[in-house]
């Protein structure tokens, strides 16, 4: 519930301080013209509200097959686990990737107060797509180079610190199987989006 709330939060006070109308405005305004802009703007305000429910069920999603993979990864080891105690693992652990939204927020809100849509929606603070020419790279490095951050690596530790505890073993072997299992996973699920970007492209 906790995270839900801190979830919505984040997202609305985003919404609200940030991605308002006049960045739409600015960022469309050679493509388009005023009136095509509005109709675009309005529409994307009287829909907006669907983006919360739609968060939550992504999360609870992500929370299930995150479980379900540390589940797999510890049950090929040889430990046997209850999927709630897994779900909770995985709950306490997603509190880390609150950090960068609401450092965005900050950013933009204090720091750098003049900004593009495109520059909230290249926010990578923490990962290598920070570290290269967004204007020049290939985008179909986009991606990848965005999951690569300290906040991923993070969560990975802390994944692997409440896996040992649950299951009574040293960090090294807890760090082993969840790499196994959820790094094997976030591999796949990078290709997967790189294939789609490369068809759709």
């Amino acid at each position: 519930m906790v995270l839900c709330l801190a979830t919505l939060s984040i997202q609305y006070i985003s919404t609200s301080v940030l991605f308002n109308d006049d960045v739409y405005y600015d960022f469309y305004s050679e493509r388009f013209t005023y009136e095509r802009i509005g109709a675009l703007v309005a529409l994307k305000n009287k829909w907006e509200w669907l983006l919360y429910p739609f968060l939550i069920i992504f999360l609870y999603l992500k929370l299930l097959i995150v479980s379900a993979v540390l589940y797999l990864g510890l049950l090929l080891s040889g430990f046997s686990v209850d999927f709630k105690s897994l779900f909770r693992i995985a709950l306490l652990s997603e509190f880390v990737f609150m950090v960068q939204p609401i450092l965005r927020v900050i950013w933009f809100g204090i720091f750098q107060p003049d900004y593009s849509l495109l520059d909230l929606q290249n926010f990578a603070p923490f990962s290598l797509f920070s570290l290269v020419h967004q204007n020049t790279i290939n985008p179909l490095w986009v991606y990848p180079l965005s999951i690569l951050n300290i906040m991923e690596i993070v969560y990975i530790v802390m994944l692997s610190k409440l896996v040992s505890e649950q299951i009574g073993s040293g960090f090294s072997a807890s760090l082993k199987i969840v790499l196994g299992s959820y790094g094997v996973a976030v591999i796949l699920w990078v290709l997967c989006i790189t294939f789609m970007t490369v068809s759709l492209s």
